[in-house]
This record gives structure tokens, C-alpha cells and sequence, in this order.
């Protein structure tokens, strides 16, 4: 299956060459694939559930290293009564609280507070877009594709666009090359996962190229 969608004046295309990783979260997953640091993770039978039980992230990152333009794709749920932070990092240092670079891009969904869906660029002081977004429904699962083209970051739930901004100076995709699944006070099932390299099949015009 290909996935195409437009990203400023890009098409994007997602096709089964250009998965990195994919997972259902079947027994075992958390444990062999993925490295959490912070909050409380664990497998249950429906996916890879993520909690924080206090004003603070929960992260959860993936072992591997995945450089370059890369969108995640996954299906997740909040578990009641919370509605809110459903989140994903990419570009990343891997991790947020340790010693060291912290640098990541992240993309979230009812979230800063406001419930709203958007992207910043962490740690804090960096650029932020938000968008409208609204309560999330616990136990709905919603669909999320999110990640960056170039300096192009991008936003898409539930098959449609939420929010593309430009980094114009983004992070170096060979330096921040990790990615990780994460909520905000708040607990979030993952139902699924895939790792995609991103290709742009129609260029337009490259306004902030990758570095070399």
C-alpha cells in the first residue's frame, strides 16, 4: 500500500519499500524494541500502554537509530477518565529529562494545556505551532501521522492535515535520529506503529534542505 499527501508544495509518498519499522505490539515488543524513560510503560494484550501519573512526561523510546526525513504512523487511544496528550517524537536525542542533548521534534494532541494539537520543538525556547483541537474521546482511537520533510515538519490526524510548519534551521536528521512514543499526565494506549523514510516524489520548491 502507498500513502501519498502533500506537505507545502511536496507530495509525499509512503510505500511498503520505505517502512523502517513496524509493529502491532505483539508479547514481547516493549521489551526487546524499546527503551522507556521515564513514567510507567508495560504490554498489555491490546498494545503498548504509557502512563504519568504527575505533571510530566512519560517517554518511551525505540532502540534504533532512524536518520534522515522519517514520519511515524500509528493508531492510539486515551484511557478514561484522561483525554488528552497523545504524543510522538522524532529527530530526536532520545531522551528528555537525561544529561546531555535533549533536542527533539514533538507532536501532540490535546495537549500544552489548552487542548491542542501541534508541534514544538524541544527543549523549550524553540518554535511552536498549534492548532485547534478539542477534548480527545477516551477509547477512540485516532490516527496519527506526524514527522518532517527537510526542515518541513508536519502534522496529519486522521488522514487529514492539522498543522506543517518550517524549521529554518532545522535539526541535523544525522545527529537526532531517534524516535518515541510519549503522553503528559495523562495514559494513552498505542494500538500500532510504523517507521517510515519519507521521499518527496515531486520537490517544488526546497526551501530548507537537510544538512549535509
Amino acid at each position: 500500500m502507498t500513502i501519498r499527501f502533500r506537505v507545502f508544495t511536496h507530495t509525499v509518498s509512503l510505500a511498503d519499500e520505505d517502512v523502517l519499522y513496524k509493529t502491532s505490539f505483539d508479547p514481547g515488543t516493549l521489551q526487546r524494541d524499546f527503551r522507556p524513560e521515564c513514567g510507567l510503560w508495560e504490554q498489555v494484550e491490546a498494545g503498548l500502554l504509557g502512563r504519568s501519573d504527575v505533571e510530566r512526561a512519560a517517554a518511551c523510546w525505540h532502540g534504533d537509530r532512524f536518520p534522515g526525513n522519517v514520519v511515524l504512523r500509528f493508531t492510539a487511544s486515551t484511557v478514561a477518565p484522561h483525554a488528552r496528550d497523545i504524543i510522538c517524537y522524532w529527530s530526536a536525542a532520545g531522551t528528555i529529562y537525561g544529561e546531555g542533548p535533549r533536542d527533539c521534534y514533538v507532536a501532540g494532541l490535546g495537549g500544552w494545556w489548552a487542548g491542542k494539537h501541534g508541534i514544538e520543538r524541544y527543549p523549550e525556547g524553540g518554535w511552536i505551532a498549534l492548532g485547534p483541537g478539542g477534548t480527545l474521546v477516551p477509547g477512540q482511537r485516532y490516527e496519527v501521522m506526524a514527522g518532517r520533510l527537510e526542515g518541513w515538519q508536519f502534522l496529519f490526524l486522521d488522514g487529514r492535515l492539522v498543522v506543517e510548519a518550517l524549521d529554518p534551521a532545522p535539526l541535523d536528521p544525522a545527529r537526532f535520529d531517534r524516535v518515541g512514543l510519549a503522553t503528559w499526565a495523562s495514559c494513552v494506549l498505542f494500538h500500532d506503529l510504523t517507521v517510515y523514510r519519507a521521499r518527496s516524489i515531486d520537490r517544488g520548491r526546497d526551501l530548507a534542505p537537510c544538512p549535509a
